[in-house]
């Protein structure tokens, strides 16, 4: 468990305190989404749920929107941190982000 607003020793050394970061059975740290779903997809290739489309293509694109995705991340956590109480990080949030959220779902028709 991270408290994002304070956060441990440990997390800031190992990637400056960015999240998410998995803890493997093993002990080890892998971050970042799309690090883990490739861990977690490698664990049980030929089972469980597909995270990964099976077309190359599609599989792309999904990689290219996670990386939309991620980009917004910085610009949603100071509003989700103010708990909506910071009516301009609210305002900026909903010009900015939201948006690009509505044309990554419209361009994946739904499919995120």
């Amino acid at each position: 468990e991270v408290d994002l607003n304070e956060k441990a020793q440990w997390h800031l050394d190992f990637n400056g305190g960015s999240v998410p970061v998995l803890e493997t059975p093993q002990g080890t740290l892998v971050p970042e989404s799309g690090i883990i779903q490739s861990w977690a997809q490698e664990q049980n290739p030929s089972g469980g749920i597909q995270l990964v489309p099976s077309d190359p293509l599609e599989a792309a694109k999904m990689r290219v929107r996670m990386e939309k995705f991620g980009k917004t991340l910085p610009g949603l956590f100071p509003m989700v941190l103010s708990r909506g109480q910071d009516v301009e990080k609210l305002q900026k949030y909903k010009e900015e982000t939201l948006p690009i959220y509505e044309q990554m779902c419209t361009e994946a028709n739904g499919k995120f």
